[in-house]
């Protein structure tokens, strides 16, 4: 298999993709190593030091990492080096997590039994991981299952395989034993097929599209185990009448067009009140014609390529649906005519008017730097939930603009995972069960529990 840049199309490396075969050793191996004495003896604040050097590592090579993921998927350096922090905070988040990891003591019912739960690993976990943040998404399934004494095998995306084995380097280095991480880069269908049926896995961890979350939770129900999903979304942004344009339209800008669109939670519908239709969207449009495209390596680079030039086509079609259902293209709407960029996968920031919110481009997600403007009878009573929950992928995120805390609270109190954003603020919630695949959104000491079995011991 060969790992190429985005911007160019020139080769990163060459690597041998892993088969059935791998996948078999890989999981033996991991068996053995998290019930190795080795590993399973440690204390909780022994396995955090593991967390802790990987932690010190990443921030050590930071520059260095973020130059290999921009190779990696085409991301400006100015996010992968928040990519790479990220994933340094996360290993730093759970190393702490882990170490007040507690049992519980329930109240006694007999005054001559007393019973105590204990938090046990699962055993090997299987953790598939996208490929638009390599190195943040993989520490936030690697870190908890291990600060919680599991095995994982990593797969990444075939895309993007080379921050996982850097990662699987670190971890190395680290002093973390042989076999508790192992990295199968590989097709999807293959090795993840492979990893979610095998019955020693105990866990699947998976983030990506929703089709395929689909598929492992079906697999995941006949070997009655757990899932964690983090998948696909249709994020909206409304927009009230008392809003900030300036402010607003800046936000918008960088929830959509940030990592060219290749986010669950990027913006990509947009509800306005009447008031500000016609400006809003003329200042969209002069922001988004002003984002600089390029080499993402290069300081002042807003918007890097997409994935690859399948993933463009892709994008392409979809726009294409849109001008087919009625939409407007106002900006952007096909590749730059550029000819520096024309060996890249450069799609231009799109900004589409004029649509229903039931058009598929308002349902389905596009996954690219594209915009949809919703028509709507947006008034000052209107409420955003019936529309904006009407669609294929449920939002993965949402901002209401408002100057007043009441606008934005009212706006958003029937949401169904009971939370209410602040103002401009995005809250998690994907299309299937938990918020970040690996701690189902738990915090300090209860962080690692999803991935651990709760064991009760009784004593007389």
């Amino acid at each position: 298999m060969r790992s190429t840049f985005p911007a160019d199309g020139s080769l990163n490396a060459e690597l041998r993709a892993a088969d059935v075969n791998d996948v078999n050793e890989a999981v033996e191996a991991a068996e053995r190593a998290w019930r190795d004495p080795q590993w399973r003896g440690l204390v909780p604040h022994q396995r955090a030091a593991v967390l802790y050097r990987v932690s010190d590592l990443i921030n050590q090579q930071l520059e260095t990492l973020a130059q290999l993921q921009t190779r990696d998927n085409g991301k400006p350096l100015a996010e992968t080096r928040g990519l790479v922090a990220s994933a340094a905070a996360t290993a730093r988040y759970f190393a702490a997590a882990c170490e007040v990891l507690e049992g519980e003591l329930p109240t006694q019912r007999n005054s001559e039994v007393m019973t105590l739960s204990q938090y046990q690993p699962l055993g090997v976990i299987a953790a598939i991981t996208p490929w638009n943040s390599p190195i943040a998404s993989e520490m936030q399934k690697v870190a908890p299952a291990l600060a919680a004494g599991n095995a994982v095998i990593l797969k990444p995306a075939e895309a993007t395989p080379l921050m996982a084995l850097k990662l699987a380097e670190l971890f190395e280095q680290a002093g973390l034993p042989a076999g508790l991480l192992s990295v199968l880069p590989g097709k999807g269908s293959v090795i993840g097929e492979a990893l979610a049926r095998h019955p020693l896995v105990k866990k699947i961890s998976f983030t990506g599209g929703t089709g395929t979350g689909r598929h492992l939770a079906h697999i995941a129900a006949e070997k009655l185990i757990p899932t964690s999903l983090e998948l696909g979304g249709k994020s909206p942004t409304i927009v009230l009448e008392d809003a900030d344009l300036e402010q607003a339209a800046r936000g918008i800008c960088y929830g959509i067009f940030s990592s060219a669109g290749q986010a669950c939670i990027a913006g990509s519908r947009l509800f306005v009140h009447r008031s500000l239709y016609q400006p809003l969207l003329t200042r969209l449009c002069e922001l988004a014609g002003g984002l600089r495209l390029g080499d993402p390596r290069q300081p002042g680079v807003h918007m890097g390529p997409l994935i690859n030039d399948k993933h463009r086509q892709s994008v392409a079609a979809y726009v294409a649906l849109a001008r087919q259902e009625g939409g407007r293209v106002l900006i952007g709407g096909e590749a730059p005519a550029d000819p520096q960029l024309a060996d890249g996968s450069y799609y231009l920031p799109t900004i589409i008017d004029g649509l229903s919110n039931d058009a598929r481009v308002c349902q389905e997600e596009i996954f690219g730097p594209v915009l949809v403007r919703c028509r709507s009878t947006m008034s000052s009573s209107w409420s955003p939930w019936p529309t904006i929950r009407s669609t294929a992928w449920p939002p993965a995120s949402g901002a209401a603009i408002s100057r007043a805390p009441w606008r934005w609270r009212s706006s958003w109190r029937p949401a169904p995972s009971g939370s209410t954003p602040t103002r401009h603020s995005r809250f998690p919630r994907r299309s299937a069960a938990l918020s970040r695949a690996a701690w189902d959104g738990k915090k300090g000491c209860t962080a690692s529990r999803p991935i651990c079995n709760r064991k009760a011991c009784i004593w007389r």
